[in-house]
């Protein structure tokens, strides 16, 4: 009985450290890319023909296609208001972001100000948002 007890100790002492090691590497591998900026849009990043939609390109020096948005402090909200972002490549800012907000049938106020919490993957720096009228148009 106490070989067994030694036994059953010893197999939990090495799971707890392969999953501590396993841990602390992974965080050890991403740490450079957990940073995040605080992005500011106003009424730069509405588009002119449709002012329910906000989208904005920020350049981020990276092409992975992960990366996550949070809404934070805003002057306007709507209901079922979604946002995303994706990974763009412009001919003139280079890579980046490309954050997109749609409020669908809601026009945000002449006083619009949101504020947002980006990160990408491998992103080098967070540039100023940028107003892009099409997907494609930074």
């Amino acid at each position: 009985m106490k070989v067994l007890a030694v036994f059953a100790a010893a197999v939990l002492g090495v799971c707890a450290l392969a999953l501590q090691s396993s841990h602390a590497s992974v965080a050890g591998d991403n740490e450079s890319s957990l940073k995040t900026a605080s992005i500011n849009l106003t009424n730069a990043q509405v588009l002119p023909e449709d002012s329910a939609l906000v989208r904005a390109f920020i350049p981020t020096g990276s092409s992975t296609q992960k990366c996550l948005v949070t809404l934070n402090e805003t002057t306007f909200v709507s209901l079922g208001a979604q946002v995303f972002c994706g990974v763009r490549t412009s001919p003139t800012y280079g890579t980046g972001v490309l954050i997109t907000i749609s409020y669908f049938n809601s026009p945000v106020p002449p006083d619009y100000g949101t504020s947002l919490t980006l990160w990408q993957q491998g992103a080098k720096y967070y540039g100023a948002p940028v107003m892009c009228e099409t997907a494609s148009a930074c």
